[in-house]
């Protein structure tokens, strides 16, 4: 079980960052068959290499464990901003987000 998710967020991590096996595995000092097994559930990381991949992706452990977030650094990211809105302007974003989701909802009927 345990394996089976680690192997799903690192490629969703990978994918959705548009980064390719060899690239990951370069940029961190490992082997590309590593990053090939990590993802196919063949290994699970050790928590060395795991604290690696999280600082790789830019997360932290509690990030790489909410899989409802695509991109966790993104996210976080948004937070940060949204803090420093005033009271009408956060008003403003959230209808905004509002409106998207409900047109992400109609396109789900259609």
């Amino acid at each position: 079980m345990e394996s089976e998710y680690i192997a799903r967020r690192v490629m969703q991590l990978r994918e959705y960052k548009g980064i390719s096996q060899g690239n990951m595995s370069e940029s961190m000092g490992l082997s590309t068959g590593y990053i090939t097994k990590l993802e196919s559930g063949h290994n699970l990381p050790s928590m060395t290499a795991f604290l690696k991949i999280c600082k790789y992706f830019h997360i932290t452990p509690k990030e790489f464990f909410d899989e409802g977030i695509a991109d966790p650094g993104q996210h976080r990211g948004i937070i940060a901003n949204l803090r420093k809105l005033d009271y009408e302007q956060t008003d403003l974003v959230d209808k905004m987000i509002k409106a998207l989701l409900k047109n992400s909802s109609d396109d789900d009927i259609l």
